[in-house]
């Protein structure tokens, strides 16, 4: 009788949920604790530990942010591991990194991928959290941070209509995910720049300015190219950066702005609308009617 293959090995995860809203934002949120924003009638947090959940490639989940809130909310109920917030994001992520270390007794010393998320993906699915996985597995395996991006073509064939922004280089317009797997040890031979990185995310060409001289002129004439910022990243932070192209677009569809969120919430709406059971995550193409769909 032939041997069962090996189980894969299950990823630890840190959920970013300390990020907040503000202004029209909050108001049409009516929190200003992004990861408690309700979607489809549940907080967007609840979307993407469900999605982390069903993927068979999570393990241990520790969600950051706000602690009180959240157990208030729930979600305590829904992670293993609820760890209090931060003053920034990468606190917060090198947070999660040591509550993840002291749970399992490693002492910091296991260096394997640990998969990263933002909260505000609420359109994620098992699916896009496994293949993501298994293509950095295939493609990326010995990478420090695997970051991925997809054409605008892709992302919009899922979301048409959508407010999403894109990075124009050489390649093609592109944007990033909000899913990444990275070694706790490139994270915290790096915080500094991370803080840097952090706080310039906004601006693509403030995050260029942090890059050199050479990347921003590149940048600005869309001459650019991934290999060049993979590079770049590289030689910055001293690890093996690698950017992969997807195609679900479900990895990288967030919620920065009133638009980005009245068009989740219209993409939620006509799927069910449509008649798809309430259980399924949305996002399977159709533009929602309104401002943004057609």
């Amino acid at each position: 009788m032939a041997a069962s293959p090996p189980s894969p090995r299950l990823l630890p995860a840190i959920v970013t949920a300390g990020g907040r809203l503000s202004g029209p934002l909050t108001e049409s949120a009516g929190t200003s604790i992004k990861a408690l924003a309700p979607l489809g009638g549940r907080p967007l947090v609840a979307h993407v530990l469900d999605a982390l959940r069903a993927s068979g490639r999570v393990g241990t989940v520790a969600v950051v942010g706000p602690r009180g809130h959240l157990a208030e909310a729930g979600i305590e109920g829904h992670a293993p591991l609820l760890v209090d917030e931060g003053q920034t994001g990468p606190e917060n992520i090198l947070r999660g990194l040591r509550a993840l270390a002291e749970l399992h007794g490693s002492g910091g010393k296991n260096d394997g991928h640990v998969l990263l998320s933002a909260t505000d993906v609420p359109f994620l699915t098992g699916d896009s959290v496994r293949a993501l996985v298994e293509a950095a597995e295939a493609d990326a395996a010995d990478a420090d941070i695997v970051f991925p991006i997809l054409h605008r073509r892709d992302y919009e064939s899922r979301f048409p209509g959508s407010p999403n922004e894109y990075a124009r280089l050489r390649d093609g317009e592109l944007t990033g995910g909000s899913v990444q797997l990275v070694r706790p040890s490139a994270i915290e031979a790096n915080l500094p720049l991370i803080e840097k990185a952090f706080a310039a995310r906004k601006s693509q060409v403030a995050m260029a300015r942090l890059l050199g001289l050479p990347f921003i002129l590149r940048f600005l004439t869309r001459q650019l190219t991934v290999a060049q910022a993979e590079e770049q990243a590289s030689r910055l932070t001293g690890c093996r950066c690698r950017a992969l192209v997807v195609r679900d677009a479900r990895l990288a569809a967030d919620i920065d702005s009133v638009a980005d969120y009245d068009y989740a919430r219209g993409v939620w709406d006509a799927h069910h609308h449509h008649g798809r059971g309430a259980a399924e995550n949305p996002g399977g193409g159709t533009a929602p009617r309104g401002r943004h769909g057609t």
